[in-house]
Formats: structure tokens, C-alpha cells, sequence
């Protein structure tokens, strides 16, 4: 749950009545009121800083982005009678493809599938 309040608030920004600067400010800045919020609102022992926040968040874009490629594949691979259940599960060996990586983030995924840097192009 954590994960995807860091995730959903790096994508949203933070919240009008913090953002007085608005896309002006520097990334120090930013970070800073994602991290605020994420403490707030998150239990993270120790209280996360900016620079925890960015580099998990660039962790899980990686994770995320790679993961949505793969899903696109597997979506122009899908062939007449397969279900959602097949596609995922091409998508999850298109994501480890050689590599005894598995996708871990699939909650996240789920619910920020909708956004325009994660949606499906196909």
C-alpha cells in the first residue's frame, strides 16, 4: 500500500494546497512534498526523505515500465479465444524472458494501468 501511494502521488503530483509553485520548482523541491505526504499519509520506519522517495519511485518506474511493454506484446500476440488470463501469462514470460526476474508489483500495476505513462498502446 505504501508503494502505491508513492507511485500515485509522484504520478499526480502533490496536492493543490502544497503545490503553490506548480511545474516551476525544482526537483529537490518536489520530492520533498512527495516525501511529506508519503510520511503523513504512509508508515514508513524511519520517515522516508526526498531522495529515498525519488530513487524508490525510479526503482518501481523501471519495474513498471518494463512491465507494461511486455504487456503490450503479449496484447498484439494474443490470438482469437484467449482470455485476459493468457495474455498476463505471456506477458509474465515476455517480462522474465531469460532472466529469473518476476513481476512483484502487479497491485501497483492494476491501479495505475489507467494513467497515460502506463496504458496499454495497443
Amino acid at each position: 500500500m505504501n508503494q502505491l501511494k508513492l507511485a500515485a502521488k509522484a504520478l499526480n503530483g502533490p496536492p493543490i494546497k502544497i503545490c503553490i509553485v506548480g511545474r516551476n520548482q525544482k526537483s529537490e523541491a518536489y520530492w520533498s512534498k512527495i516525501s511529506e505526504y508519503c510520511n503523513e499519509h504512509c508508515s514508513f520506519d524511519p520517515p522516508r526523505d526526498g531522495a529515498s522517495c525519488r530513487k524508490h519511485f525510479k526503482y518501481m518506474n523501471k519495474k513498471l515500465s518494463k512491465w507494461s511493454g511486455a504487456y503490450d506484446n503479449a496484447r498484439r500476440m494474443q490470438r482469437s479465444g484467449w482470455s485476459e488470463n493468457d495474455v498476463m501469462a505471456k506477458a509474465h514470460e515476455l517480462y522474465s524472458s531469460g532472466k529469473n526476474e518476476h513481476f512483484n508489483l502487479m497491485s501497483e500495476w492494476l491501479d495505475v494501468r489507467d494513467q497515460p505513462r502506463y496504458s496499454s498502446q495497443v
